[in-house]
């Protein structure tokens, strides 16, 4: 299972044992619909809400601080997220 939109986009940091480097959250195929799975790199990400803003399908909240996926069913594959993220904190791996 390839994830072509991160490949370009993350950069894994050296990263201490345990520590959270970042969120995923893996979807399903719903039907015919291809699903996402939406990354959120909690260490990048400053809370400053231009993905919240900028999402055409409302699936980021600002929780704690930080963006949080609360609905990923409505994500409709656009990458504006990662777009605006000037952060570089969002990620949107669309499955082959």
């Amino acid at each position: 299972m390839g994830y072509t939109a991160c490949q370009r986009t993350l950069k894994t940091p050296e990263v201490s044992k345990g520590e959270k480097q970042f969120t995923l959250t893996p979807f399903p195929v719903k039907g015919d619909r291809r699903m996402a799975e939406i990354i959120i790199d909690e260490k990048k990400c400053n809370g400053c809400g231009a993905c919240v803003e900028a999402c055409p399908g409302d699936v980021y909240e600002i929780r704690e601080g930080k963006a949080a996926v609360v609905n990923p069913e409505a994500c409709h594959h656009c990458h504006t997220c990662e777009d605006v993220c000037e952060q570089d904190a969002c990620c949107v791996a669309d499955e082959d």
